[in-house]
């Protein structure tokens, strides 16, 4: 991985720039090696998610959706047009038999993208 960072020319400078500050903070001229860490962006579950996943994950498709729709006044509008998104993607991966042994078929999901999308345009 070393190489790798002393190939890549913007590495180079991020870590010169380190070095330097390093220097500057008092740290010592000599030091063995500098560590530069991207921070991980953490995957935060909106509110209802979690429920939302576990009705899809029984194949509860119809239960899901009636929670969705419940839910739409009791969360900030930006957070629910996102829940909508992982929502119906999230049913994207079922097969068209198996969401309507679900209770929800197609035209329900159809319906309910074309309501995300007025959303979204408000």
């Amino acid at each position: 991985m070393q190489q790798r960072e002393d190939d890549d020319w913007l590495m180079r400078q991020i870590k010169g720039f380190a070095q330097g500050l390093h220097y500057l903070l008092g740290g010592s001229g000599d030091a063995p090696e500098t560590t530069i860490v991207w921070p991980q962006a953490e995957a935060a579950t909106l509110p209802y998610q979690t429920e939302l996943e576990q009705l899809i994950e029984t194949q509860q498709f119809a239960k899901a959706d009636a929670l969705f729709q419940r839910v739409r006044y009791a969360m900030p509008p930006q957070d629910y047009l996102v829940l909508g998104r992982w929502f119906y993607a999230a049913l994207a991966r079922y097969s068209d038999a198996t969401l309507a042994a679900g209770g929800l078929p197609q035209s329900a999901i159809q319906a309910g993208l074309h309501r995300l999308e007025a959303q979204l345009a408000e």
